[in-house]
């Protein structure tokens, strides 16, 4: 008798555990911490891409880990998996070609479905010379920004 009600003493309490794991998960998606997906579009060279939280530490290096997609070819994509921070997260956006071009931008606003168009135009400005941009488009395919990018060789 004894150990039929340590048994179920010990029943009740596993299912107190779970319970209180399943409170806690939700409490993270309230907080609107759940991963979310975006495109990532590669017209410009063969290169490795960093999109990254833009937090205080990420800005202050020039190291940021493995990359988050490695060796993306011209004209092609690949859907990223991104963890904000918190709800008002920016990101940023680094990358290195396959000859050492270097490109950044910060203070991107992401969303799930948007995607992220890496792409170079003729500068109006200089003939044959080249200008590298990133589109941010919402999951309409509207452009909400397009920044210059292009910072330098390595």
């Amino acid at each position: 008798m004894k150990r039929l009600l340590c048994l179920l003493i010990c029943f009740i309490i596993a299912l107190l555990m779970i319970g209180c794991d399943e409170e806690s998960g939700k409490g993270k998606e309230e907080e609107g911490m759940d991963s979310f997906r975006v495109t990532f579009i590669n017209d410009v060279e063969e290169t490795d891409v960093w999109v990254l939280p833009q937090t205080p530490e990420i800005l202050k290096t020039s190291i940021w880990g493995k990359a988050t997609i490695s060796k993306i070819g011209v004209g092609e994509s690949a859907e990223l998996e991104l963890v904000p921070v918190d709800e008002n997260s920016l990101f940023i956006f680094r990358a290195i070609d396959t000859y050492d071009a270097y490109y950044r931008e910060n203070d991107i606003m992401l969303k799930s479905g948007y995607t992220l168009k890496f792409y170079s135009k003729e500068d109006e400005n200089f003939e044959g010379m080249l200008i590298f941009l990133l589109d941010v488009l919402d999951e309409k395919g509207n452009v909400l920004s397009s920044e210059e990018v292009f910072e330098g060789v390595l």
